[in-house]
């Protein structure tokens, strides 16, 4: 098979998908999204089946559980930068895949065929990635190389199987190391091992790995093969797909997690530009003193000394839950606030952050910003 590790990669998956959205035909037709945040995968369905949708125009949410707060009528970045990362966490967690968090294989459910969730949710992972959103960095290894050489150029090992029942009974097939106890684990077996159409008659125990090899494959990725091509379906939109297929290297990190996707509080420092009052000033002055601390919370946070996280920070600011493999299409700014504000504020849309300037100690500056951060449930202005 081809590992992905035989490719070279041709451009950063940065400009890959930038390049699809500067693709994007211009024009006056916007798509909108009406979303509950409650019920934000419903909320996505009906207009993503409406006859008017288009994922190429430009996308407008308005979150209607936020009608009379501060978000502003325009959606100029924020709000969908929140609705895909909901959207997109609730695809991830959903039953349309299983096996650990950051490492999904597609599952296989009847209603979800009927209803064609796997096209959508392939569908809303390409548009979240071309329109700014976050990345789907949730698939395994084995689900990718099946999206990016095909499901015959893919394995899937017993990892991949999200069954525990099932993988218990493989692991003991794998673990035989007699004639008898092999056939005695196959017997367990059977019912999963005649559905894959696997012999369970077993005379040499070579033949095990071989078996839990075909039985792995069986269930990860020949059962659910209808579910499979609906999300490569869902992949096509905006290019995506193509891009995938023409560079894989390079678009693994759009959906596999590594230590690279993680949020750091050094890479999250990196994002901002800072407004900074004349230089000498008093306000200069006061300004360095608690960007130095917002520095030293960031630190705390990613140690767990606070009751945020690196997460709450970057939704606050932005909406979105990760930074977009594409980069923000403004850059995050941080402002202060020179009045008698105690706690931070944000807008979303332009991703600014203000900083209080009040708090002389830093646990004050640092219970303030937990308090805020974990309090505002909105986008727009904070």
């Amino acid at each position: 098979m081809r590992s992905l590790m035989d490719e070279k990669p041709t451009l950063p998956a940065a400009d890959l998908f930038s390049s699809l959205r500067a693709s994007l035909p211009e024009g006056n037709q916007t798509t909108f999204f009406n979303i509950c945040r409650a019920r934000v995968w419903d909320g996505a369905l009906r207009d993503l089946r409406r006859k008017s949708f288009s994922a190429s125009n430009p996308i407008s949410v308005k979150f209607t559980d936020s009608i009379g707060q501060t978000e502003g009528a325009i959606d100029v970045g924020g709000p969908r930068r929140e609705f895909f990362s909901l959207v997109l966490n609730h695809i991830q967690h959903s039953s349309l895949f299983e096996g650990p968090p950051t490492s999904r294989v597609l599952s296989l459910g009847g209603q979800a065929m009927e209803n064609d969730h796997y096209y959508y949710a392939g569908q809303l992972m390409a548009m979240s990635l071309v329109h700014g959103g976050p990345s789907p960095t949730f698939l395994s290894t084995t689900l990718y190389e099946a999206i990016a050489y095909g499901c015959e150029r893919s394995t899937a090992g017993l990892d991949d199987v999200g069954d525990l029942d099932i993988k218990s009974k493989l692991m003991k097939i794998q673990s035989a190391t007699s004639l008898e106890e092999l056939q005695g684990a196959a017997d367990e077996a059977e019912d999963f091992l005649s559905l894959a159409g696997l012999i369970t008659n077993i005379n040499s125990v070579d033949k095990k790995n071989q078996l839990v090899s075909s039985a792995v494959r069986f269930y990860v990725l020949d059962r659910t093969r209808s579910a499979f091509e609906r999300l490569l379906s869902g992949l096509e939109t905006l290019g995506v797909l193509n891009t995938i297929k023409e560079n894989p290297v390079a678009c693994r990190k759009a959906f596999i997690h590594s230590e690279e996707s993680e949020l750091i509080s050094e890479r999250l420092k990196t994002i901002f530009h800072v407004d900074f009052s004349e230089k000498g000033s008093n306000k200069r002055s006061t300004e360095e003193v608690v960007l130095s601390q917002f520095f030293d919370y960031l630190i705390d946070v990613e140690e767990g000394e606070t009751k945020c996280t690196l997460r709450d920070i970057l939704v606050f600011t932005s909406g979105a839950s990760s930074i977009p493999i594409t980069s923000f299409t403004e850059m995050p700014e941080i402002t202060f606030l020179h009045s008698a504000d105690n706690y931070p504020t944000a807008n979303t849309c332009s991703i600014v952050l203000r900083l209080p300037t009040v708090h002389k100690e830093y646990e004050a500056f640092k219970e303030a910003m937990d308090f805020a951060i974990l309090n505002s449930q909105s986008f727009g202005t904070s």
